[in-house]
């Protein structure tokens, strides 16, 4: 959230990171020791609070999730690690379609799994920062992720998943 303070909440103690991030956003990982204490640093941001991956919801990013765990491990970083269960996309749109008559996209995006965490353990939830579209009303190219510079994703249907949230917000 470095740079993102004023706009995120202040009551959480609960990051996520998706595995994508390191070969996004970190490349050169594996031998370049200043992009390998870059991603320390960020860890370090974390401090001892959760860090949530979702980790066994793809096959290719298990590489990612290894070195992320094995990095936590060997710098002693003091922050407690949670996994998405292995089969949660499937059940999560079948969630979805019966309980929110959703419209049905491709994989959950990490903030609709997020979201359905959220609604399960909390009393109240203030989504923020969840804007699906490409560009804002000036047309200026927005990022999807408050990190690396992902303008656009292919893997979620970001528009229905904004109309879904839209519709849940005005059952209230």
């Amino acid at each position: 959230i470095e740079g993102f303070e004023t706009d995120v909440g202040t009551k959480s103690n609960f990051t996520t990171m998706n595995p994508s991030v390191l070969p996004q956003n970190y490349e050169g990982y594996l031998n370049d020791s200043r992009v390998l204490a870059k991603f320390v640093k960020r860890l370090r941001l974390i401090d001892d609070q959760i860090l949530h991956i979702p980790a066994f919801v793809t096959v290719k990013g298990r590489d990612d999730v290894d070195f992320a765990n094995n990095v936590i491990v060997e710098e002693d970083l003091p922050l407690k690690v949670t996994y998405a269960p292995r089969h949660v996309n499937p059940k999560l749109k079948s969630m979805w379609k019966q309980k929110y008559k959703a419209k049905m996209w491709r994989a959950p995006s990490t903030g609709s799994i997020m979201f359905v965490l959220a609604v399960s353990l909390c009393e109240e939830n203030h989504m923020y920062g969840f804007y699906p579209f490409s560009n804002d009303t000036q047309g200026r190219q927005i990022k999807h992720h408050y990190y690396g510079d992902l303008v656009s994703t292919r893997n979620h249907a970001m528009d229905k998943e904004f109309e879904t949230f839209q519709e849940l917000h005005q059952r209230k």
